[in-house]
């Protein structure tokens, strides 16, 4: 997906009345949700973080890892989020069908074994189903976690490990070319050695099979670059190259100086795969939030020319502890964005973290986004309006382009007070959707208005938008009908990406208002489009129940064992084609209930049902179909749990009973 530059986005929400500044700082005195905004969260898979592993390489361990990931992008919907940070590469490994990494251990358990299934390529599609990008995260260097010793000599250990690997693991093949990193106390890692030309023509091998065989939005690294490799790991290789007689560098600019090499490369990859794909895959990097404090702050080795200020001395430091001049790579644009990690509290570094970088960007074309952490209202104990004033203080900022959050673990099942009354604010930022930034392209030679239609259902209404190859996406503001429209007042209601197909956008709508949408086009060359499409509703005031047929227990007898599962199936459908809940009680006295919810696909419906190890005489479920507006409900015929276990001819016995003085339709009844 496309990003359109800073410069042009500030003139187009210009045109909206937003307020900006050319490039330093200014406060915006009064909040306005934007139309283009990065919103984005990272999903963890190392160590499982995020997302567990897949039990098997089974059709039903496959579903149940494609039903998590869904329950997964039903938060980042909840937030009204556009970008999937997804961690493909955890240890020198893939979430893909790859020819050159094995299966990642995370996905299945072990390394190199096939999960049955390519993960990655059913997430973009279903990333791209919910107009959500997917930014394929990788970790270039990391190859394993702590199982190396601190210190002394580590030849057995990592000898050891090496065996654990699959036996197409770059690391296993090129244990020469391995340093060890001390991430922390009783945690030193195995890293591929930065300075190696194999290393970094792995790596570009990587991104290119990922660049050629997906259709990921961007390639994403993290922070982990030279962490914790102690200068005895790479002293030969400096010394190799002192020898080698190239122009002097101290060995900190000689690391980052094979860093710098790695990032270049891989823009100058991007930039050829894009020019040769007609691609616009990005290139964003996620590193440690301070870049290098300020030479005149006394803090020592540690300070750099062009330093941050209003930060501790010796915070972590991206370009002093882990060898990465971030700032380099922004200033050369070799990124298309940087995401610093502001995980810290206002007290703390987060305001000279944002203003610096703020600044840093705008001498430039590379996009600015906040990394914030969640999690720091379990960790840290942060008050409610932590999170939302961090922001406010980023929207301060032109040159802020949005936020990011770690993880999205984090904003599921919230159980912390604070951290569940924090994101309930950002529900009240984020109302709606908002269009991500897109590179645009050459101008193109029409501007069609886009062929829009309005349509109701139960508590919607539904536009229905031919395809367009011109249209990037749509500004939506929606009236009453008959009141007066003026779009530098009225708030956009919400916008969508075009697509080259049809498609339908839906909105939830009180039944008995006439609305008047307006829809304003975004070209892919972008431009806007002069003029408004109003598109009226009309009331919705009929409305026919959905019909519940073909219902089944999936039993061929109605006397079901305890601590069991049966299955309940069935046909249904909407004449409105409106949404429908299917749901499912199962009560038994009251002792025990139960309900379950099913989705519909493709007008069928599969539910099971646990049997609680009770005995139940004349039990039943209860199936209801609603389309919000009406409910239609049926019964089943009764069916017999005995709590100790029958004989087969007690039960063929039962159940014959059952349906010779029960039956209606089948083993329904109306």
């Amino acid at each position: 997906m496309r990003t359109i530059r800073l410069t042009l986005v500030m003139i187009l929400l210009g045109m909206f009345g937003m307020l900006f500044s050319e490039s330093q700082a200014t406060a915006v005195t009064v909040y306005q949700e934007k139309i283009f905004e990065f919103r984005g969260a990272w999903v963890a898979t190392v160590s499982n973080i995020d997302i567990s592993r897949q039990t098997a390489a089974t059709p039903e361990a496959i579903k149940a890892y494609q039903e998590e990931f869904l329950d997964t992008l039903d938060v980042f919907e909840e937030y009204n989020m556009n970008t999937v940070i997804f961690q493909v590469r955890p240890l020198n490994d893939a979430f893909y069908q790859s020819a050159i990494n094995p299966w990642s251990r995370f996905l299945i358990g072990l390394e190199g074994r096939n999960p049955g299934w390519d993960p990655m390529a059913w997430m973009i599609e279903e990333c791209h189903k919910r107009n959500m990008e997917f930014h394929a995260w990788l970790n270039p260097y990391r190859a394993s976690l702590g199982v190396l010793p601190d210190t002394g000599d580590y030849s057995v250990a990592l000898n050891e490990y090496l065996e654990t690997l699959a036996p197409n693991n770059f690391a296993k093949l090129h244990p020469n070319l391995l340093v060890r990193g001390m991430f922390d106390d009783n945690d030193s890692r195995i890293l591929l050695n930065p300075c190696e030309p194999q290393v970094r023509q792995h790596i570009y091998d990587t991104i290119e099979e990922i660049v050629r065989n997906y259709d990921v939005d961007a390639i994403h690294f993290d922070d982990y670059f030279y962490n914790g490799v102690a200068a005895v790991e790479d002293d030969a290789d400096y010394q190799a190259y002192i020898s080698g007689g190239g122009s002097y560098l101290t060995k900190g600019d000689w690391r980052r100086e094979q860093v710098n090499i790695l990032i270049k490369g891989i823009h100058d990859l991007l930039t050829d795969l894009n020019v040769e794909l007609s691609g616009d895959v990005e290139f964003g990097v996620s590193p440690a939030g301070v870049w290098a404090p300020a030479d005149n702050m006394g803090c020592g080795a540690y300070g750099q020319p062009g330093g941050m200020t209003d930060i501790a001395c010796l915070s972590y430091s991206s370009y002093v502890d882990l060898f990465a001049d971030t700032k380099k790579w922004v200033n050369e644009e070799w990124l298309d964005y940087i995401l610093p990690q502001n995980y810290g509290s206002l007290t703390g570094n987060h305001p000279g973290i944002t203003s610096w970088w703020a600044n840093e960007v705008s001498k430039g074309n590379v996009k600015l986004y906040i990394g914030l952490a969640p999690y720091q209202y379990i960790n840290s104990g942060w008050a409610i309006p932590e999170m939302d004033n961090q922001m406010l203080f980023g929207y301060d900022y032109p040159t802020v382009s949005g936020f990011c959050f770690f993880s999205i673990k984090t904003m599921q099942n919230v159980s912390n007070s604070n951290l569940l009354a924090a994101l309930n604010i950002l529900k009240t930022r984020w109302s709606r959707n908002a269009l991500n930034f897109f590179e645009n392209e050459a101008p193109l030679p029409n501007h069609p208005a886009p062929v829009v239609t309005a349509f109701r259902n139960a508590n919607h209404v539904n536009l229905s938008f031919e395809a367009s190859e011109a249209a990037y996406g749509y500004v939506f503001y929606r009236t009453v009908t008959g009141e007066t429209f003026n779009s530098l007042t009225e708030p956009v209601f919400d916008t969508v990406l075009s697509s080259d197909i049809a498609f339908i956008f839906r909105s939830e709508a009180d039944n008995l208002t006439d609305y008047t949408y307006y829809v304003r086009t975004v070209y892919d060359d972008g431009t806007w489009s002069p003029n408004f499409q109003s598109v009226t509703t009309g009331i919705y005031d009929y409305n026919e129940a959905p019909d519940l047929s073909n219902l089944k227990i999936q039993s061929d007898f109605l006397v079901f064992p305890s601590q069991s599962w049966v299955t309940v199936t069935g046909d249904v459908v909407d004449a409105n084609g409106d949404e429908l809940m299917l749901t499912l009680d199962f009560n038994i006295g009251t002792y025990y209930s139960r309900q379950y919810t099913a989705e519909v696909v493709d007008g069928t419906f599969s539910v099971s049902v646990y049997i609680p190890p009770y005995t139940v005489n004349g039990g039943h479920f209860v199936i209801t179909a609603s389309d919000g507006m009406e409910n239609t409900v049926k019964n089943s015929n009764t069916f017999y749990t005995p709590a100790s276990k029958y004989t087969d001819l007690l039960i063929y016995i039962i159940t014959m009973d059952i349906l010779t003085n029960d039956s209606v339709d089948g083993i329904y009844g109306g």
